[in-house]
């Protein structure tokens, strides 16, 4: 039988009706909640840090649904990547109280572990870490080490956009050696489009021993790149490269414009990696950059995703994609035994994000998902609760 907890707490809400309004933070309103019983196999626990992450966005911007309509609740409480720290464990949690945990953001799966919906997304009834504190089943807190030598801030952000390509560059590099292995070719050219989660991906490569290459249109990012050893390709070269199908078939100038821009990038790609372009490419945009990123791969390449920014019709010639024997791989995020996984590792090979410039205060989350819909925040950009 669980405990009753009375205590309320504070929490950024998104009010459904309201989703999809611009600015996009007009859909949050700061309330207190009530909390929810605790039952044995759960715990209470208090947000410590959190990342703002691109669900969050698509929550707010009601696209590609609106999820409170979807889980048929007026409003939700949002949040699914954090360092929280156990207040009050269920008996049957294995926690402890104060073990401090990332989240794990799977709030279903199918038969074999792989998620169906996501925790404070569109699972119904699930609550996240825009709640100060919040009541959570034990199956969704990672414990951290209890010695942990990397800081709560740089933990923060891991619980989605590390865990996310951890998962799908296992894929992607199975799907490689599926049809060359590493006598054929032991490094390979991992590419990708700027982004937190694309970031993970390509250090986790270069840790692997392979070739990382990342796009982004800022220079900090390329300076930052060039000081941990990732090739950055600098999108300033080919701003404005992005693919409107119908525009192709019967604009001539942005026909021409297109076809200039990506020529462009695809000799950046081909200069950086020798001539012989990404052996895969992460591409968690979408349509706007779908055929650039495919004219990228080399002969036996990958074309690997786990989400989608801008688009999610993306159509291709399949005579093409047959010859060049190109691999397709669409992953959601990973199992509990990856996620472990991927803890173990990052903890002993610090892969993590770095430290943050800034840390969003509690009081400043609107502002944060505004800044985020801008595209003026950084690759991991984290709040506090604290």
């Amino acid at each position: 039988m669980g405990i009753r907890l009375t205590e309320a707490t504070k929490a950024w809400v998104l009010i459904g009706e309201k989703a999809g309004c611009t600015p996009f933070s007009d859909a949050l309103e700061q309330k207190k909640i009530t909390l929810p019983e605790l039952s044995p196999e759960s715990c209470l626990v208090e947000t410590l840090y959190g990342s703002w992450e691109g669900n969050m966005d698509h929550a707010l911007r009601a696209d590609p649904v609106n999820i409170c309509v979807q889980r048929k609740e007026p409003e939700v409480v949002l949040g699914n990547s954090a360092v929280v720290r156990v207040l009050a464990p269920g008996e049957n949690s294995g926690l402890a109280e104060g073990d401090c945990c990332l989240i794990y953001g799977a709030a279903e799966t199918d038969e074999y572990g792989y998620m169906t919906l996501a925790l404070a997304y569109d699972a119904p009834a699930t609550s996240g870490v825009l709640a100060k504190r919040l009541v959570i089943p034990a199956a969704n807190l990672i414990p951290l080490p209890k010695t942990t030598r990397h800081d709560l801030e740089r933990w923060a952000a891991f619980s989605i956009r590390y865990i996310t390509a951890w998962g799908n560059l296992n894929v992607a590099i199975k799907a490689f050696r599926s049809q060359m292995d590493e006598h054929d070719l032991p490094v390979l050219n991992i590419g990708a489009w700027g982004g937190g989660t694309s970031y993970a991906e390509v250090t986790l490569a270069k840790l692997r021993g392979h070739a990382p290459f990342l796009v982004t249109s800022s220079g900090s990012r390329l300076e930052h790149l060039k000081k941990i050893g990732v090739t950055g390709i600098d999108r300033r070269r080919f701003m404005g490269l992005s693919f409107d199908e119908d525009r192709y078939d019967s604009d001539p100038d942005y026909h021409k414009a297109y076809a200039a821009r990506e020529d462009i990038f695809l000799e950046a790609v081909l200069e950086a990696t020798g001539g012989q372009g990404f052996h895969v490419i992460v591409d968690n945009i979408g349509t706007p950059i779908f055929r650039a990123s495919l004219r990228s791969l080399a002969r036996q390449g990958v074309f690997a995703t786990s989400g989608w920014k801008r688009g999610m019709r993306t159509p291709l010639f399949r005579a093409i994609e047959t010859i060049q024997r190109h691999i397709h791989i669409h992953t959601h995020y990973a199992t509990r035994n990856e996620a472990d996984e991927s803890v173990s590792f990052a903890e002993e090979n610090d892969w993590l994000p770095p430290m943050p410039a800034r840390v969003w205060r509690w009081q400043d989350i609107p502002a944060l998902a505004d800044a985020y819909a801008e595209g003026d925040t950084s690759w991991f950009p984290v709040f506090s609760a604290l």
